[in-house]
This record gives C-alpha cells, structure tokens and sequence, in this order.
C-alpha cells in the first residue's frame, strides 16, 4: 500500500512540475494533445509507456519540448513504468491526462508562479494560483 500512495503522489507531483516548466519554456497546447495521442494508441501498456517515453524525447530533440518539462515527464512516466504494477496504463493515462489539466490551468489569470523553481509539487503549484 505505501507503494501505491507513494505513486499517487508522484503522478500528482510531477505533473503539475512538468505544467509549470511547460509554462514558461512556451510549449504548446498542440504538443501536449501529441503526447496524449501517441499514448492512447497503443494499448499495451509497456509499449504504451516506452513509446511515448521515446516520443517525449524524439520531441525534445527537435525542439518541440524544452529540457525542464520533458525531464519532468519522462521521470514521471518512468516512476510509473518502474513502480505502477498492473496499474501502469491507468496510472500513465491519469498522470497524462492531470499534466493536461495542469498546463491548461496555467492559463488563468490568477495563476501567478514563482521563476526559476526546479522542483514544484502539488501544494505549491495550488500556491500560485490567487
């Protein structure tokens, strides 16, 4: 059970991090949709998170993600991948779709983040928003 909550808040943790960091490195709303795609499509659940493991990086590569959000992503779906069980998928999807959720929340104009923060967890990306 410790595992379970332990990864629960790491899903939560990095997601909102990897919103934050999408943020300000401008990333689009269009490459993170991209992200959900090519996840979506495969339905094993390994190759579902190796694959999109792989295309954040190929992303990275060509400039589409920057080196913050996509560290933030990838380590986030590799604790999945390394600690998610029989769970990996649903927890990959919710992680995805929360990071999502997050970046879009970012556009609110009462979303007033702190610069230059390398870790963010969940009570401190809710902190900027006022």
């Amino acid at each position: 059970m410790s595992t379970e909550i332990n990864i629960e808040k790491i899903i939560y943790d990095k997601a909102v991090e990897a919103a934050y960091h999408a943020k300000f490195e401008n990333i689009t709303s269009a490459a993170v949709n991209n992200i959900l795609e090519v996840f979506t499509q495969i339905e094993d659940s390994e190759e579902a998170l190796k694959t999109t493991i792989l295309f954040i990086l190929r992303q990275n590569s060509r400039g589409i993600l920057k080196k913050n959000t996509t560290k933030s992503l990838v380590n986030g779906l590799k604790e999945i991948f390394d600690k998610g069980g029989e769970k990996k998928k649903e927890l990959a999807r919710k992680f995805l779709g929360l990071f999502k959720w997050a970046f879009e929340a970012t556009n609110s104009l009462n979303y007033k983040p702190a610069r230059g923060m390398d870790k963010v967890d969940f009570k401190t990306f809710l902190g900027f928003f006022r």
